[in-house]
């Protein structure tokens, strides 16, 4: 038995490895401008505002948050990395029209925006959001456009090998629960995924296939680095929310206004939730931040757009890695906070 699951294990990377190369030859022929464009398409859907989106991706959560802190009603259409059939949710000139399989993809009537951070932006812009999202005073637009600046830094510090910018911190901290959500499926489950799900063929998730089993997270060097790098860079990143809450006193990162950088903060946090790490960073000597996450916690966007998408998969996930840091002293060790 132990024969037959290796041997599938090796199938599903030697494919990913395939395709992972092929990936990035025909990526190289595709303008990165697609991945921020717009695109028109006949329009036949009663609703207004749609989302095709993956319940558990990080980019997909955001755009979520977004849509119900603006009060937009929308349709939601889920993507399942795990479930083939998923993509019949799509109609075909919405899946002819996709950039390079990334997800999600936000529906505004006869147009497609693409790329999280354009379809934020392309929302709060709509005359029916009355400016929400929006700082309120010129101290706190600075303070936005000091955040925004650094956030995409975080996300561009940790490049993951031959991935180029697709790589960031976010990602390679989120590898184990990847992993942990491939683990759950069975073999025959991901290889048909793999092929008849288009989403799932990413070269980002071939690094998550290495690590069905999580023994060996611990026996890799390369992954071990790359993710105490963006560990290092994640607590940084935390420091300074840190110290912007205990500067201004005020409720949100940039002041009395909840902003997008807020939503991005969420998304961060609960994430860090669901690897079993953000008790810890919380508790270390970060008082504001863990007020700051009870605030955010308890927004009805975060219920609305986060903890109603923890399917069983994404919680059976979580307890994986609970089980695996009390049996297991190097992951565990892996996971603690540096400072």
């Amino acid at each position: 038995m132990l024969y037959i699951s290796t041997l599938a294990v090796t199938g599903i990377l030697i494919t990913a490895l395939i395709y992972r190369k092929f990936f990035s030859l025909r990526g190289a022929r595709i303008p990165d401008v697609l991945t921020s464009a717009y695109a028109l398409v006949p329009r036949y859907h009663a609703q207004e505002w749609e989302l095709y989106n993956n319940d558990f991706a990080a980019n997909s959560r955001k755009v979520r948050v977004c849509l119900e802190e603006l009060g937009i009603s929308y349709t939601n259409h889920p993507i399942d990395m795990m479930n083939p059939k998923t993509i019949k949710n799509i109609p075909k000139d919405v899946l002819a029209a996709i950039p390079n399989n990334r997800l999600p993809i936000l529906r505004h009537k006869d147009r497609l925006i693409f790329g999280y951070k354009q379809q934020i932006e392309y929302m709060i812009d709509q005359p029916i959001c009355a400016q929400r999202l929006l700082p309120a005073k010129e101290n706190e637009n600075q303070r936005l456009e000091s955040w925004l600046e650094l956030t995409s830094r975080f996300d561009q510090t940790v490049l993951l090998p031959s991935l180029g910018s697709t790589g960031n911190a976010l990602y390679a901290i989120s590898l184990p629960l990847f992993s942990a959500l491939i683990a759950e499926a069975n073999n025959l489950m991901v290889i048909k995924s793999f092929w008849r799900n288009r989403f799932m063929r990413r070269p980002l998730l071939t690094p998550a296939l290495q690590f069905r089993n999580f023994a060996s997270i611990t026996a890799n060097p390369k992954f071990m680095d790359l993710f105490e790098q963006a560990k290092e860079s994640m607590e940084n990143y935390l420091d300074e929310a840190e110290n912007s809450l205990v500067e201004h006193g005020e409720s949100w990162l940039i002041g009395e206004t909840f902003s997008q950088i807020d939503i991005e903060m969420m998304v961060l946090l609960d994430r860090l939730r669901s690897l079993t790490m953000l008790e810890d960073l919380l508790n270390a000597r970060r008082p504001q931040l863990s007020l700051y996450w009870q605030r955010l916690s308890a927004r009805h966007s975060y219920n609305a757009a986060l903890t109603k998408f923890d399917r069983r998969n994404i919680k059976a996930a979580t307890m994986k890695i609970l089980a695996t840091r009390t049996t297991n002293k190097e992951f565990d060790e892996l996971l603690r906070v540096n400072h």
